[in-house]
């Protein structure tokens, strides 16, 4: 049970890596390549503050990443990001709105991680 758990919540850190390895081998020109690699950039950074990397930089709790609604706009706008970025390869577009629904998720109803 604690390795199917542990599937789940590492899940969207392996999306974004997954879109981000799929775009830098993929893309045509490094500004194409770049450009493509900020959503799965931005879905890591904010997989690691929701794993407490808030804690080690000590944010306080009036920062703007311990209030869950702005990291969950922001989370949905990653996931969002394949309306926006066009991508090399749909999977790596799927990728990155699996990856940042299930950020979505996490800081809508679990947003006790953050603080």
């Amino acid at each position: 049970m604690k390795i199917a758990w542990l599937v789940v919540l590492l899940f969207p850190l392996l999306c974004f890596c997954v879109a981000g390895v799929n775009e830098l081998r993929l893309g045509k020109t490094v500004s194409a390549k770049l450009g493509n690699f900020i959503p799965s950039l931005l879905g890591i950074g904010a997989f690691a503050i929701a794993c407490g990397l808030g804690r080690v930089l000590h944010l306080g709790p009036d920062s703007f990443v311990a209030n869950g609604r702005v990291m969950s706009v922001l989370c949905a706008v990653i996931a969002s990001s394949s309306a926006f970025v066009q991508f090399s390869r749909k999977s790596s577009g799927v990728f990155v709105a699996l990856g940042g629904l299930e950020l979505v998720f996490f800081y809508a109803f679990f947003n006790e991680v953050v603080t």
